[in-house]
C-alpha cells in the first residue's frame, strides 16, 4: 500500500478542536478584560464625582444637610448622598459623601439601595469621601447662642 501524502480526517478535527478551544479562552479573557475595565472607569468616575461634591460644598455651591439617594447632575447614571455632623467642641462639621453606581434598569425614586445591592452586590460598590470643613456664620451664631444659654443656665 502506497502512503498518502496529507492529514487523517482524525488530525483535522484534532487540530480544529484545539483551535476552537483556544478561541474560546480568548473570548472569555475579552470579556473579563472589558468588565475589569468597565469597573475601573467606574471608580474612577466615582472619584471624580465624589470630589467635586465635597469641592461645591466646600466652596457653598451646594448645600451640606443630610440627603440621600440623590441623582448626580453631572453623570446620572450614579447616585450620591451627604451626610454632615458638627464637630461636638471644634467650630467644624464633618462631611462625607458616598457616590455609587446605579444598577440596571433603576430610575429615580425607585427601590431601597440596600435591597438592590443584595440583589446585585458586585454592581453596587460605593466610594466614600469625608473631610472637615468650618462651619458656616449662621451655624457659629447658632452654636456660640447654645453655649451662652448653656453657660446662663450653669451660673
Amino acid at each position: 500500500m502506497k502512503q498518502r501524502a496529507g492529514f487523517s480526517l482524525f488530525e483535522v478535527m484534532i487540530a480544529m478542536s484545539i483551535c476552537v478551544a483556544g478561541l474560546a479562552l480568548i473570548l472569555q479573557m475579552l470579556g473579563t478584560a472589558a468588565m475589569f475595565s468597565r469597573r475601573s472607569t467606574d471608580g474612577l468616575e466615582q472619584q471624580i464625582l465624589c470630589q467635586n461634591k465635597l469641592n461645591q460644598i466646600a466652596l457653598g455651591l451646594e448645600n451640606s444637610d443630610d440627603a440621600r439617594r440623590l441623582e448626580c447632575e453631572e453623570n446620572p447614571d450614579f447616585w450620591y448622598s451627604v451626610h454632615s455632623t458638627k464637630h461636638p467642641v471644634l467650630p467644624l462639621r464633618q462631611v462625607e459623601v458616598a457616590v455609587w453606581a446605579k444598577l440596571p434598569g433603576e430610575r429615580a425614586g425607585t427601590g431601597d439601595r440596600i435591597a438592590d445591592a443584595a440583589k446585585q452586590s458586585t454592581s453596587a460598590r460605593e466610594f466614600r469621601l469625608a473631610c472637615l470643613l468650618p462651619l458656616s456664620p449662621q451655624e457659629l451664631a447658632e452654636v456660640s447662642a447654645k453655649r451662652s444659654q448653656r453657660n446662663e443656665t450653669e451660673e
